[in-house]
C-alpha cells in the first residue's frame, strides 16, 4: 500500500493519465462551427467592438443575437492568425491537459489513490472527448474543473478561504 500513495506513484499515475488525454485530445474531430468563431473574432478585431447581430448571412443580416462566447473567438481567432492551424491544435491540447490535472488533483483531494485518480480523469476526458474541439467550450471546461478543485480542496481543508476568492 505504501507504493500507491508514494510520490513517485503520484507523478507516474499524473504522467500516464497526461499522456493518455494528450494521445486522446490530439485527433482533430471537425466542428463547422470554428469558421464561425474565427470569422467573429476576425470581424471584431476590424470593426473594434463586439458582434452581437448577424453579419454573415445574406436572409438574417442585421438579426442581433447575444454574443456570449465574443472573448474566447477573440483568443482563437488571435492564436489562428499568430500560429495557424497548428496552434489552435496546440492551444486545445493545452486546454485539455491543464483541464485533465484539475480532474486529477480533484480526485486526489477527494481521498482518491494516484491509480485511481488518473483513471477517472482519463475517463472522465475520454467520456467527453467530443466536446474537446476547438470551440469556447474549452474554456468552460477548464473552468469547471478549477470550480471543482477549488471547492473540494476547501472542503477537505487543504486549501484555506483566500483561495476562494478565485471563484468568481
Amino acid at each position: 500500500m505504501r507504493l500507491i500513495s508514494s510520490p513517485a506513484a503520484h507523478y507516474f499515475a499524473l504522467a500516464v493519465a497526461l499522456l493518455c488525454v494528450g494521445v486522446i485530445v490530439t485527433f482533430p474531430v471537425f466542428d463547422y462551427d470554428l469558421y464561425w468563431h474565427l470569422a467573429n473574432g476576425r470581424e471584431m478585431l476590424a470593426q473594434h467592438r463586439i458582434i452581437n447581430e448577424e453579419v454573415f448571412s445574406f436572409t438574417r443580416a442585421g438579426v442581433p443575437f447575444s454574443n456570449h462566447e465574443w472573448l474566447a473567438q477573440l483568443i482563437l481567432y488571435f492564436i489562428f492568425q499568430q500560429a495557424g492551424w497548428m496552434g489552435l491544435l496546440v492551444f486545445k491540447a493545452v486546454m485539455a491537459l491543464a483541464t485533465a490535472v484539475f480532474l486529477y488533483t480533484t480526485c486526489r483531494l477527494l481521498g482518491a489513490n494516484p491509480i485511481a485518480s488518473g483513471l477517472l480523469c482519463v475517463t472522465a476526458i475520454l467520456v467527453g472527448a467530443y466536446r474537446y474541439n476547438i470551440r469556447p467550450e474549452l474554456f468552460s471546461l477548464l473552468f469547471m474543473s478549477v470550480i471543482l478543485a477549488l471547492c473540494y480542496g476547501y472542503k477537505a481543508g487543504r486549501l484555506s478561504t483566500r483561495w476562494l476568492y478565485l471563484l468568481p
